[in-house]
């Protein structure tokens, strides 16, 4: 490889302990994708969650920036992209935060409200992440109060820039 100073690097890689590494995470992996079936999914914070936002103790930095992210209502999604911990990572930690009974699945009771709040803050794709999973995941009626406001969401989304060419005559 080429160094950024114009040199070349050796680099030398245990090929067998990447493949090991690499199976542990597939199965793990596996394991997510049975508790968090899709990254659309919400979760609140417990009173235990509650206590240790207030003092902070006994919690990596990491795994507050998760607990205040649960605790304003983001997607799995929008904690991966905001928390910066990597899409594998965000979701070993909530699990962690999950089995320590620190955060919990949100309800489908809260999934319309927690929509409508995301639209008023303008956080549109999020809102149609929650939406989404409540239609994908929820009993009927909270099905259809959810296709409601995705149905919301799409006719009010803005109507793609058209912009047109100057007509240039030769």
């Amino acid at each position: 490889r080429l160094a950024p100073g114009g040199g070349f690097v050796r680099v030398k890689l245990d090929l067998g302990a990447m493949l090991i590494e690499a199976t542990r995470r597939a199965d793990d992996w596996q394991a997510i994708e049975q508790r968090i079936p899709s990254q659309n999914m919400l979760f609140q914070v417990t009173p235990d969650g509650d206590a240790l936002l207030q003092t902070g103790e006994g919690l990596s930095p990491e795994g507050m920036i998760l607990l205040r992210l649960v605790k304003t209502h983001r997607t799995v999604e929008a904690m991966v992209q905001k928390a910066c911990l990597g899409r594998f990572n965000t979701n070993r930690m909530l699990l962690e935060l999950w089995d320590v009974g620190i955060v919990e699945p949100a309800s489908f009771s809260v999934y319309e409200k927690i929509a409508r709040e995301h639209i008023r803050m303008n956080r549109v794709e999020e809102a149609q992440r929650v939406a989404q999973f409540a239609v994908d995941y929820g009993d009927d009626a909270v099905k259809e109060k959810s296709a409601k406001v995705i149905a919301e969401i799409e006719k009010n989304k803005k109507p793609a820039s058209t912009t047109s060419a100057l007509n240039v005559k030769a």
